[in-house]
């Protein structure tokens, strides 16, 4: 290809994309013009084009079963206890049980933690964060205490260091 006909093609790729930008821009105003309302009066503009005129007993017809549908509209406390009917009857299933708290790894005298609530942190001993409290921390065990229970994660099975739970008083 030479350079004049890398221009021309260039040139017209250009052309292709301002008339898009062109075609999308006329949508965004069309579409903004079909949603007008009256600011002053909060009325949709086209319902007040659709809506005929109506005499008196046609309005008193549908002032008639509005107040008909609000009187039969349930109360909040009724909503409310629908609701938790439907929680204890297992129609959505079972809600999900909380996770357990992990331990992602160590660094130094930091126990890196993911809590129940999946939060993530670095933690050092005595420190708590989401109701979890590192008790200690060794090779790779740390001891926590999650809601008032004392737990120990590990970062793998095997050789590495004792349980700190049998360590007792320590």
């Amino acid at each position: 290809m030479d350079k004049t006909s890398k221009i021309y093609t260039a040139t017209k790729l250009l052309a292709i994309i301002l008339m898009g930008l062109l075609i999308l821009s006329i949508l965004k105003v069309l579409l903004s013009i079909s949603r007008v309302t009256y600011t002053s009066q909060g009325t949709d503009l086209k319902q007040v084009v659709a809506t005929p005129k109506l005499n008196e007993e046609q309005i008193k017809s549908r002032e008639e079963k509005r107040a008909k549908t609000q009187k039969d509209a349930l109360t909040a406390a009724q909503v409310k206890t629908s609701i938790e009917i439907m929680k204890r009857s297992g129609l959505f299933g079972s809600p999900p049980k909380p996770r357990p708290s992990t331990l992602i790894g160590i660094a130094g005298d930091m126990a890196i933690i993911q809590t129940g609530s999946g939060g993530t942190k670095a933690m050092s001993v005595d420190e708590t964060f989401q109701n979890v409290k590192l008790l200690k921390l060794d090779t790779n065990r740390a001891l926590i205490e999650e809601n008032g229970k004392t737990r120990e994660l590990t970062l793998y099975s095997g050789m590495g260091s004792e349980s700190l739970i049998d360590k007792g008083g320590d």
